[in-house]
């Protein structure tokens, strides 16, 4: 429902006085009646917002009627890149949603073995076809596994990670992307199913091919989702209802052929690396030269210089290629003067929250480094980055988009764009790895630009002299602190 129909049919059913509500809200009754009708949409969040004070609105309805406004005035692809966003951040976030993936699940029955008895079982139930998808995973021996499936289909795509979990098995699997442009925010949902494993399965590769995914997957297709190994397939229906399983050879032989054939008319999703030394180099080959990120601390690595690098950071095994990869960029400082514009990336840009800069000033933590690898810094090195900070602003060579809100952020992923070259990169980093996804594909990088408009003109992120006078309040504190 847009958003003249939702205020029109909110006046019709609570019968409320236009004349009245136009005077409540302090605006001119000619123009309420443009906006019921939806000639006109408000300019200003402030209006709606009166008006839905002056409709007496509880929250439910307030949201509705903000979303509403929202898609009415910046679009629904805006507006639902922002949402897809914000649900994968959450997914990222919940390093616990993996856990306990075989409660109900019969456990003694799907270890069994496979029997000439099993050449074809019908399926007639969602449990089922889990247990037999289980009894796959499990008995796969020739340590390869092929999906021809959506990995929204959680009770399986759930599977992976703790059945396979540190096992030499390659797991290949094809996945369709929305081809519709005002619709390619859905194959946002699709990654957040997707990135858990790439970071965890010791072989995980992705390939797309676009379509209509409303038509690629529906009810009268019969059984568009595949599970296939060596020795056992598993096909089942759109609804996860009706399927069958089978051991046959010939069919097994017969559908691996035309998976193989399937892949090679597809995209490769994932770029994946591994340990710093071999992203570090991935990342030089790309030749960056503006990139943005995302997460709820800002991007401090430039500000670092190779004194604080050197008696902060304990040695360690990895340590020279930890350093290159995180810290390769960081800037030629000699006290606050810059010595070299080149030594970071032409352009910055770092979406994060104020609380993410606030931890910094209280702990000397940066997230894009193990803390365990180094000492907190002092609080005369957290001045002086936070100094540096302010001299890369001026100097344009980075952006803060700083929220006014502490809305939720990346935690345990950080998330990076390059509006340039138009792809995404996802990047997690443990005391043990540091490991990397790159995703070059055109709808993924677009809804994550978009969700970040949306901030934009919803005004969520501070000016950048509301930033600097936010920096300079904190240099002060710590200050105080000396």
């Amino acid at each position: 429902m847009n958003f003249s129909e939702y205020f029109h049919n909110y006046v019709k059913t609570y019968h409320l006085s236009i004349p009245k509500l136009a005077q409540a809200a302090g605006i001119n009754r000619s123009v309420l009646y443009r906006y019921i009708t939806g000639e006109r949409v408000p300019q200003k969040l402030a209006i709606v917002q009166s008006l839905a004070d002056a409709m007496c609105m509880n929250s439910e309805e307030r949201s509705e009627f903000l979303e509403a406004y929202d898609r009415a005035y910046f679009g629904d692809d805006v507006v639902n890149s922002y949402l897809y966003m914000h649900a994968l951040i959450k997914t990222l976030n919940n390093a616990d949603y993996l856990n306990n993936p075989h409660i109900g699940l019969d456990e003694e029955y799907f270890s069994q073995a496979f029997s000439e008895s099993d050449e074809f079982v019908p399926l007639k139930s969602s449990h089922s076809i889990v247990t037999y998808a289980m009894r796959l995973l499990e008995n796969c021996k020739d340590n390869r596994i092929m999906l021809l499936m959506q990995p929204t289909y959680a009770e399986i795509q759930n599977l992976l990670l703790p059945i396979l979990g540190d096992k030499d098995v390659a797991v290949e699997q094809i996945v369709c992307f929305e081809k519709t442009l005002e619709k390619c925010y859905i194959n946002l949902d699709i990654l957040k199913y997707v990135l858990p494993h790439s970071f965890n399965l010791k072989s995980y590769n992705v390939y797309y091919h676009y379509d209509n995914i409303d038509s690629h997957i529906n009810k009268q297709t019969l059984f568009p989702n595949l599970i296939l190994t060596d020795n056992g397939l598993l096909l089942f229906d759109y609804d996860m209802q009706e399927g069958f399983f089978s051991a046959n050879f010939k069919f097994v032989r017969n559908l691996t052929e035309r998976f193989e054939y399937f892949k090679k008319t597809c995209f490769t999703l994932l770029e994946k690396g591994n340990y710093a030394a071999n992203i570090e180099q991935m990342n030089r080959e790309l030749m960056i030269k503006e990139i943005g990120t995302i997460f709820n601390q800002p991007c401090l690595a430039q500000c670092f210089d190779q004194k604080i690098l050197n008696e902060a950071i304990f040695d360690y095994p990895e340590k020279e290629s930890f350093v290159k990869e995180i810290f390769y960029r960081y800037g030629d400082w000699n006290g606050l003067e810059m010595l070299d514009d080149n030594a970071i990336v032409d352009c910055i840009i770092t979406c994060c929250t104020k609380n993410g800069i606030r931890k910094f000033a209280e702990k000397g933590r940066i997230d894009e480094f193990p803390e365990e690898y180094y000492r907190p810094l002092t609080i005369s090195e957290r001045i002086v980055i936070l100094e540096r900070v302010l001299i890369l602003c001026e100097k344009e060579k980075c952006k803060y988009y700083v929220l006014r809100k502490d809305l939720l952020m990346p935690e345990n992923v950080q998330i990076y764009y390059a509006p340039t070259e138009k792809f995404v990169f996802f990047r997690h980093i443990s005391k043990d790895n540091l490991r990397q996804i790159n995703i070059k594909e055109t709808s993924i990088f677009n809804t994550v630009v978009n969700s970040i408009k949306y901030l934009e003109e919803k005004n969520l992120i501070l000016s950048q002299e509301e930033f600097k006078a936010f920096i300079k309040e904190t240099i002060e504190n710590l200050k105080k602190l000396l």
